[in-house]
């Protein structure tokens, strides 16, 4: 994943579930992630995830202020079973 302006970091962090979003969106720090699975402050980010559950899903935060217009985010998700 990589976002297209490079004066500014995302954050990233798998989820087990969508609660997850209103639980991070409360400001409280207190919401779910899968260990191994998340950063902070990235302008690229690369990462393998372990037991992730169906239900799961990526949470990417963004300052609420960009330099670049229209921002672009590139993602690619793989899975691999077994």
């Amino acid at each position: 994943m990589r976002i297209n302006d490079n004066t500014v970091g995302f954050d990233v962090y798998f989820v087990p579930s969508a609660q997850e979003q209103e639980n991070y969106n409360m400001g409280s720090g207190d919401f779910q992630y899968y260990d191994g699975c998340s950063g902070k402050n990235y302008a690229s980010y690369s990462g393998t995830c372990h037991d992730v559950t169906k239900n799961s899903g990526l949470l990417i935060a963004v300052p609420d202020e960009l330099n670049v217009p229209l921002t672009k985010f590139d993602v690619w998700l793989y899975e691999k079973s077994g």
